[in-house]
Formats: C-alpha cells, sequence, structure tokens
C-alpha cells in the first residue's frame, strides 16, 4: 500500500532539487579526492624511482670501495702465497668477481 501511495503522491521539487544539489557536491567532493590521491600516487612514484636510483649509485659506490680495498690489500700482501692469511686468500677469492663485475660501474 505505501508504494501506491508513493508512486500517486507528488514529491516537492524543492526536496527533489536539494537532493540533487547534494549529489552534485558530493560527486565533485569524490572527482577532487580522486585527482589529490592521483597527484600523491605520481609524486610517491617519482620519489621510490628517486630514491632506487639513489640506492643503485649507493650500491655501485659501495662496491667500488670494497673493490679497492682489498685491491690495495692484494697488492701489499707479500708476493708468496705461503705468507698470506688463509682468511685474506679466502676473501680475495670469494670478491675477486664482484671486484671484475663491479669496478667500472659509473658513480
Amino acid at each position: 500500500m505505501n508504494i501506491l501511495k508513493r508512486l500517486f503522491t507528488p514529491t516537492h521539487i524543492a526536496i527533489v532539487n536539494d537532493e540533487l544539489s547534494a549529489a552534485r557536491i558530493q560527486l565533485l567532493s569524490a572527482e577532487n579526492d580522486l585527482e589529490h590521491v592521483q597527484a600523491q600516487v605520481h609524486l610517491l612514484n617519482k620519489r621510490i624511482a628517486r630514491l632506487e636510483g639513489k640506492l643503485k649509485s649507493a650500491a655501485a659506490y659501495s662496491s667500488l670501495i670494497d673493490a679497492q680495498y682489498y685491491a690495495n690489500r692484494l697488492r701489499n700482501a707479500p708476493p708468496e702465497p705461503i705468507n698470506r692469511s688463509q682468511q685474506t686468500e679466502h676473501d680475495i677469492t670469494d670478491l675477486r668477481p664482484q671486484i671484475a663485475g663491479k669496478s667500472n660501474v659509473a658513480i
């Protein structure tokens, strides 16, 4: 019965206009929120890319410093492998592929 009554009862135009205005305002607010979120995502993506670049640069620099350190250690070691400590020999053997692969990385 309520449905039939509602169908045949005219709705006041002012009420409909108010609801329509409220819906439009909510839509504009949602669009503004979406633009704000998209701008924030864009800024965060740029920041992440910049930080990843810094991380790669720092890793390359660290590898270069390590390579220089162990190269100096290798140069300053006595020529006969008998006098080298076992740990130094192990360190040099482990780092030789890294030194060869990363010593030419630009900073």
